[in-house]
């Protein structure tokens, strides 16, 4: 984890999914409340050899109220291919059994632990008093032969 002993992960592939995940939490947010900020690291079996194509997994940060569903912060493969390196992580295409070959490489790659800002004031102030959900996605855009996924850490509502 970013800090302390636990983080959270959302995936396109590990685990109970195999094409999308997500984590959500409703809460009150304060009318005053001014940014939701948290650390995120998003590691994939498609960046490198699939940026440019079709194959676009993503990681999204939606807030739902009763007036519907905002996208608040949103970054796919092709918005982080110049920005990873690889790993050592495994996943299921990049495995001891795996050969290189043309659209696989054997490599997780990573962007790393990454702090983002995000302005949530107008909703707040839209939605005071009410329940909103703020939910965490990672889904699978072309294939779901290649997984991704996304560990969460630090998630923060910020009030002046």
């Amino acid at each position: 984890p970013a800090g302390g002993s636990f983080m959270g992960i959302v995936s396109t592939g590990l685990g109970f999914t195999t094409s999308s995940g997500s984590v959500s939490q409703e809460v009150c947010l304060p009318q005053d409340a001014q940014e939701i900020s948290f650390n995120w690291n998003f590691s994939s079996e498609e960046f490198i050899e699939w940026c440019g194509s079709g194959f676009q997994d993503y990681f999204s940060v939606d807030i739902i109220t009763s007036a519907g569903t905002q996208n608040v912060f949103y970054r796919n493969i092709d918005a982080l291919c110049g920005s990873v390196f690889a790993t050592t992580l495994v996943f299921d295409q990049s495995g001891a059994g795996c050969s290189p070959s043309s659209g696989n490489d054997c490599t997780v790659w990573s962007t790393g632990w990454q702090s983002a800002l995000v302005d949530i004031s107008a909703i707040a102030s839209a939605n005071a008093g009410e329940a909103v959900t703020i939910q965490f996605s990672a889904g699978d855009v072309g294939d779901s032969i290649f997984d991704s996924a996304i560990l969460l850490d630090n998630i923060t509502v910020t009030q002046p």
